[in-house]
């Protein structure tokens, strides 16, 4: 009889030692990704550039007639809206 109740109490103790050393894994997943690349572009003021340029360009040769004013303006903003 004392063999029994030894051996019910050595089940018990090591049943819940084998509970205690039980250990439960949780996984998360963790998902890394790469920073999206960010452009900033500051675009130029074409109308005012042209317009200055004009301004520029007038004070250093004088006045133009209206076709090459219309022409010289239509090229100026063309390249500037080019390289913007």
């Amino acid at each position: 009889m004392k063999k029994t109740l030894f051996s019910a109490v050595a089940l018990v103790a090591f049943s819940f030692a084998g509970m205690a050393n039980e250990v439960k894994q949780e996984v998360k997943t963790i998902e890394i990704t790469k920073p999206k690349k960010i452009e900033v572009v500051k675009k130029k003021d074409c109308f005012l550039i042209v317009s200055a340029l004009m301004d520029f360009i007038e004070s250093q040769i004088g006045p133009m007639d209206q076709d090459t004013a219309i022409s010289v303006n239509d090229n100026l903003m063309a390249t500037c809206e080019g390289n913007n």
